[in-house]
């Protein structure tokens, strides 16, 4: 991996930032760069990862695997296959420490879309003490920023339809650690960051393909609200509890992995296979909030999430 930029805050602390944004106030890019123009470091990393690094200050964490699909025209040995966390010196680059994390249950065959991502592709989450990486049927782990593992748990072994692999990214939500674990057991979960113990389990048979990170969301009302975007529905969670707050007809059918995107009032939920598009509702209410949907659109992303900036999507 490579850096090419400072960012003047001192946390990126979870998959697109701080509030899932995707942005920041301020800071100082690079218009253009290549091999080596504007490249601060670059760093070997023992393996591929689709997953983006996160800092905290001056760590820097991120994931790979190794052992199995590496090379698409020979998978090798499915039982080898291994993860690793790894944290890196943001300023040099230089790896301070690697924990890798062995194959616990089988994972999908190296083949399809698989290939297109691998077997790392969840961002970690950290609160500055604890860094939290999540490997699909490898299950759930934490350790200290120093690299000392903390807990592990397993979330389930099974697998969608399609057979793609995880996705979704762990995120935090005060003392709770929230796994979207639709692909090894068509639920979302929630777990005590500090202790790793399970605080509810939300199951629907209609979590099938849904691969996005969850969305907080904080209406008007105050209270929090946990957004995920599912085939044909995008509905709130209460992250305290699990309790499905409410829910809309999307009719955005198939896969759906863009994050939904809040801004202000408003989500905006996009993706979708083989019929796409988006839409936007304003959160915040109770029960079947299919009648609040403000517009749909044909306009989709099928894969990215998107960003709000100056009132324009």
């Amino acid at each position: 991996m490579s850096s090419s930029f400072a960012l003047s805050g001192e946390k990126w602390p979870q998959f697109r930032g701080s509030k899932g944004v995707a942005a920041i106030d301020s800071a100082t890019f690079p218009l253009k760069w290549s091999a080596d123009e504007n490249v601060r470091w670059k760093t070997e990393l023992p393996g591929p990862g689709s997953s983006s690094p996160i800092f905290w200050g001056n760590k820097l964490f991120v994931t790979c695997y190794t052992g199995y699909g590496i090379d698409e025209k020979d998978g090798g040995s499915a039982d080898k296959l291994s993860r690793s966390l790894l944290c890196l010196d943001r300023k040099v680059g230089k790896i301070l420490w690697k924990e890798e994390v062995p194959l616990a249950n089988p994972e999908d065959d190296y083949r399809g879309y698989l290939t297109e991502h691998g077997y790392a592709s969840a961002t970690p989450v950290t609160d500055g003490k604890h860094v939290y990486a999540f490997f699909g049927k490898s299950g759930i782990h934490a350790f200290t920023v120093a690299g000392d593992k903390v807990w592990s748990e397993q979330v389930g072994n099974s697998s969608s339809n399609r057979r793609w692999g995880s996705a979704a990214s762990p995120i935090l939500v005060g003392d709770l650690l929230i796994v979207n674990a639709a692909d090894e057991a068509r639920a979302i979960i929630a777990f005590d960051k500090a202790t790793g113990a399970e605080k509810w389990r939300y199951e629907a048979k209609q979590l099938e393909l849904t691969y996005n990170t969850p969305t907080v969301h904080t209406p008007k009302s105050g209270k929090i609200e946990l957004v995920i975007a599912a085939p044909n529905e995008i509905f709130a969670l209460d992250p305290k509890t699990g309790k499905k707050l409410w829910w809309a007809k999307s009719e955005i059918p198939g896969n759906i992995s863009p994050c939904v995107i809040s801004e202000g009032e408003i989500l905006f939920a996009t993706g979708g296979y083989p019929r796409n598009g988006s839409i936007a509702i304003k959160g915040g209410g109770s029960g079947d909030m299919t009648d609040k949907i403000l517009w749909k659109s044909k306009t989709f992303s099928y894969v990215p999430s998107s960003v709000c900036e100056d009132g324009l999507l």
